[in-house]
């Protein structure tokens, strides 16, 4: 039996509150997430920056790897960056040039190209006028030397190769004539070196400046010493203050090799060109080895006749080893030991131990 309220409403109440109810049931979810939903945050890592000085600038709770403008107001776009997997980012900027206040905001759009809800996120910041640049002080320019010739590299104790380049620098009107390098600084005549077996003269052109030590004349280990002759105009001549270097033990170095065998005579002749820098001559050996299978098979030269000088030729010859089978292929190498135990191998060569 109904009631008397529900007598005296109209038919069609039920479906009224029926539509309220499915209503509700979809709105309050989304109304729920829309006010659970951080705002965009947008961050500065100063609140005032110079003209012309880097922001840090970082944002945070933005949509997720979209990509978002930034503007200065006044002042327009001043560039992009993208937001992470969460959200985030970082990046950097210029502060505008001219002093005042300004405003920094962050603006991403849909796809459809409505701005994105909750934006833009703005961060305010001040600009005050640059530094002022101190001014350089008033020094006096530099004066040029006084002395005709200036030793300029390498400087004094440098440790260098055996081959080093040696520099200077000419005053107004002086002429290089010559150069001068020797381990002995004890002076001699006339502003030279004392004589001394390790003493080297070359001559220069005027304009020179610059000499290099060439391979075929590497300098021994020790302490160099070097100046450098020059003249004026009225033809007075003149050397520059000594400097000194040092030279390091270098290892040996092979310019040339050939290698033959000589079938009939039974002969292994070896010619080859090196340099070395060392006091001593290096040891030479002759290592052969099979092309294919095989055991490797040594034979020591002695040491080589030259020392302390590079680009002599070296003529060896030998008995062919034992070892060495007739009628087969073998890659030799040429190895060159000085007395610092440096170990220098050439390239290998192809030889035939042949039938006469």
């Amino acid at each position: 039996m109904r009631s008397v309220r529900e007598a005296g409403r109209p038919a069609g109440w039920r479906l009224v509150v029926g539509v309220l109810a499915v209503l509700s049931l979809a709105l309050v979810p989304a109304a729920v997430a829309f006010a659970c939903t951080p705002q965009a945050v947008l961050r500065l890592d100063k609140s005032g920056y110079s003209g012309g000085e880097r922001m840090g600038v970082s944002g945070s709770y933005f949509r997720a790897n979209r990509q978002l403008t930034l503007n200065f107001e006044p002042g327009g776009a001043v560039g992009t960056v993208t937001t992470s997997s969460d959200g985030s980012f970082t990046t950097s900027t210029t502060a505008p040039s001219d002093p005042g206040s300004y405003t920094l905001s962050v603006i991403g759009y849909e796809p459809d190209g409505s701005v994105t809800p909750g934006l833009p996120a703005r961060a305010s910041f001040q600009v005050s006028a640059p530094s002022p640049q101190p001014q350089p002080s008033q020094q006096p320019a530099p004066q040029p030397s006084s002395e005709p010739v200036v030793l300029t590299s390498p400087l004094e104790g440098a440790t260098v190769s055996s081959t080093p380049t040696l520099t200077w620098q000419l005053a107004m009107g002086a002429r290089s004539e010559g150069i001068e390098y020797t381990l002995n600084p004890a002076p001699g005549d006339s502003g030279y070196f004392a004589d001394d077996r390790t003493k080297r003269f070359h001559g220069l052109g005027d304009a020179q400046t610059t000499f290099a030590v060439g391979n075929r004349e590497p300098l021994v280990p020790g302490r160099w010493f070097w100046h450098v002759l020059v003249s004026d105009p009225m033809f007075n001549f003149t050397f520059s203050a000594p400097r000194s270097f040092i030279v390091t033990d270098a290892r040996p170095r092979i310019e040339s090799y050939r290698i033959d065998y000589l079938a009939c005579a039974k002969l292994v002749t070896i010619q080859f060109e090196h340099s070395d820098n060392s006091e001593n001559a290096p040891r030479a050996a002759v290592e052969f080895r099979p092309v294919g299978r095989g055991r490797r098979v040594r034979r020591s030269l002695g040491q080589t006749g030259s020392a302390g000088l590079g680009g002599a030729t070296e003529y060896e010859s030998f008995r062919r080893p034992r070892k060495l089978r007739v009628g087969r292929s073998y890659r030799a190498r040429l190895v060159l030991i000085d007395r610092a135990r440096h170990v220098t191998k050439s390239r290998p060569r192809r030889v035939r131990i042949g039938r006469c």
